[in-house]
């Protein structure tokens, strides 16, 4: 079963280093199949079709996590799931 998640970042995206995708799942330990980063800075802003989106690219499991920027400017995980339903 392939999985995706998706990562929804709350928050001020930092001035000085944005959102580096492949950078910043490494150094979380995201690990799936798909990734897609829904923040400020990335371009994309809803769950509901990054979830489309990763469905029609064959994920049959999708999880939704929450990350944040803290004043520092460090991205991190909260912990949090998001329930994705339908």
């Amino acid at each position: 079963m392939r999985t995706g998640i998706i990562v929804y970042v709350t928050g001020e995206p930092p001035a000085i280093s944005p959102i580096n995708a492949d950078a910043d799942r490494k150094r979380l330990g995201v690990d799936a199949d798909a990734v897609v980063w829904i923040a400020p800075d990335t371009g994309e802003a809803d769950i509901h079709y990054a979830w489309w989106a990763l469905q029609c690219r064959g994920m049959a499991r999708v999880i939704c996590k929450t990350a944040a920027v803290d004043p520092a400017g460090t991205l991190r995980l909260t912990g949090r799931e998001l329930r994705l339903c339908g």
